[in-house]
């Protein structure tokens, strides 16, 4: 069992809640940091935090004050943060303020995406923009001076949920770009859980980067498959009186274009 203190940024997405979790089980001491203390974490209750030992401290990513302030109060040496859009400097400052805090191994949210185009470049050799803002994170940590652990997940399961039209899924009509274009439909959870399982290990003596990939990749043609199949299956369910139609459609009729 591990004795590290770890402080967890972003503890109210799924990746985050499972990193806490995680990090926890492997005996960890868990500090989340919040920008609102008082905002819920789903699936956690006041009574589950305080069985499991959890505290609260605000930090926001975006203000290295509130990181050097918050850092201390929970003694952590350990950090799991991730990437910010807005971050120009790919969160640089919140990365040594970290490190003058007192975090020795900082483990980041990062993205396949770095690793699959040759690994972090300057804005300006990076073409494709998450590779842009992962790849600028990861060079603040290495210049920061702290040593990090960058975990590459290729694609998140979830991703489904950013779609705009469902009706097209409940209709089993959805029009892809892509069909054939494979991809790994990661369980944020899953991700999580392996982040911190690195936070409650032996840190890096540098580096580390770990790609989250396989073993299985389905196309685009072939989850999206499975999405409306699982849909006729809810609504079925839902709705005794249209288990008639439900069962009428076919899901193996899901066309892409």
């Amino acid at each position: 069992m591990s004795s590290v203190k770890a402080i967890i940024f972003g503890a109210t997405g799924a990746v985050g809640r499972a990193a806490v979790l995680e990090a926890q089980s492997r005996g960890a001491q868990v500090t989340l940091a919040m920008r609102n203390t008082k905002k819920p974490i789903p699936g956690f209750t006041p009574e589950l935090e305080k069985k499991l030992s959890f505290t609260r401290v605000q930090a926001d990513l975006s203000d290295p004050k509130s990181v050097q302030r918050a850092v201390p109060e929970s003694g952590a040496t350990v950090g799991f943060s991730y990437i910010l859009f807005e971050a120009e400097d790919g969160l640089l400052e919140t990365h040594k303020a970290m490190k003058r805090a007192g975090i020795t191994h900082a483990v980041l949210l990062s993205s396949f995406c770095v690793a699959e185009n040759g690994g972090p470049k300057p804005s300006s050799e990076a073409a494709e923009i998450l590779n842009v803002v992962h790849g600028k994170a990861e060079l603040a940590l290495a210049e920061g001076g702290l040593a990090y652990t960058a975990i590459h997940p290729a694609y998140f399961s979830s991703n489904i949920q950013m779609l705009e039209d469902w009706e097209e899924v409940k209709s089993g009509q959805l029009e892809l770009a892509h069909p054939d274009a494979p991809f790994d439909y990661l369980a944020p959870e899953d991700v999580g859980a392996l982040a911190d399982a690195r936070v409650a290990a032996t840190p890096p003596s540098r580096e580390l980067v770990i790609s989250q990939c396989g073993t299985e990749l389905l196309s685009q043609h072939a989850a999206w498959k499975v999405v409306s199949e699982v849909w006729v299956w809810i609504s079925a369910s839902r709705r005794p009186t249209a288990m008639s139609t439900a069962r009428n459609s076919d899901p193996g009729a899901f066309q892409s274009v």
